[in-house]
């Protein structure tokens, strides 16, 4: 299975595929993708986008399925069948492909980070930022940077086994601790 990113939709051949389905409904173009399948041939898939500013393809743990982004909103799609596994307006600034176990995690609207797997989520971290992020550093055990903490930019790291954090908006900040899922593993 191979892919690739068009400019715009294609003036000839097939209609092509709106992720979600409602978006057929508008005559807008989003992100085209073209995939390219030894049994099944070519087709082309149109994706609605969010409010954000990642887009990208990438190829997921199984092989089988692909994380298609377009401006934040997130879409894993199995190319063969053209079905729709998850739609999730994740609202994502930054995506980073990672291993050990395999998965993505992203930077959601500049306030918190998620990690995903083949199992679905991992882990969410606490708040830790106000209002976006800068100078952002990841490896393969961590994830740094400083954080907007009410006017001044901080220092912080999240653990990306865990989703531990520490630095950044000070926890006591209201609603700080709200979206925390640590990871048990």
């Amino acid at each position: 299975m191979s892919f690739r990113i068009l400019k715009g939709l294609p003036p000839y051949g097939p209609l092509a595929t709106p992720f979600p389905a409602r978006y057929g409904r508008t005559g807008h173009e989003g992100l085209v993708v073209e995939f390219d399948n030894d049994d099944t041939g070519k087709w082309v898939g149109n994706f609605q986008p969010g409010i954000s500013r990642y887009s990208g393809v990438h190829r997921l743990w199984d092989s089988k399925n692909l994380l298609v982004v377009n401006q934040g909103h997130a879409y894993v799609v199995d190319p063969v069948t053209r079905k729709l596994i998850m739609d999730d307006d994740w609202f994502a600034e930054d995506l980073w492909m990672v291993s050990n176990p395999d998965g993505f995690v992203v930077n959601r609207s500049g306030v918190v980070f998620l990690r995903y797997g083949s199992g679905g989520l991992v882990w969410q971290t606490r708040r830790i930022s106000l209002d976006g992020f800068r100078d952002l550093e990841i490896s393969d055990t961590q994830l740094t940077g400083l954080a907007d903490a009410v006017g001044a930019w901080v220092p912080f790291e999240v653990d990306l086994v865990t989703g531990m954090s520490r630095g950044g908006l000070d926890k006591n900040f209201p609603g700080a601790n709200e979206w925390e899922q640590l990871s048990t593993t």
